[in-house]
C-alpha cells in the first residue's frame, strides 16, 4: 500500500534561523544563508560552520545537529566530543 504520508523538510530559512547568523566566512561561503542552503542542498558539512561549535552558541549547536540528522546527514561523534 502506498504511503502519502508528507514528509516536511525544513526550509533554507528554516535552517538559517538556527545558525549563528555572523557571516564570518569561515565555512567558505559569503553569507550565512548560502551557507543554510548549501547545507539543505548536501554542498555543505555542518562542522565547517565554526561559531556554532562555540560555548556561545551551545543551544543552537544542539538544534542544528538534530536538524541536520533529521536531513539524513551524519556528524562524526568524535567530531562533537572535540567541539
Amino acid at each position: 500500500m502506498p504511503n502519502y504520508e508528507r514528509k516536511v523538510s525544513p526550509a533554507a530559512l528554516d535552517i538559517y534561523s538556527w545558525l549563528p547568523k555572523t557571516n564570518c566566512k569561515q565555512c567558505s561561503e559569503t553569507t550565512c544563508l548560502a551557507f543554510a542552503v548549501k547545507l539543505l542542498l548536501g554542498e555543505q558539512n555542518i562542522i565547517n560552520c565554526k561559531p556554532l561549535f562555540t560555548k556561545r552558541y551551545e543551544d543552537k549547536k544542539r538544534i542544528m545537529l538534530n536538524i541536520v540528522e533529521a536531513l539524513g546527514y551524519e556528524v562524526p561523534e568524535d567530531f562533537e566530543e572535540k567541539h
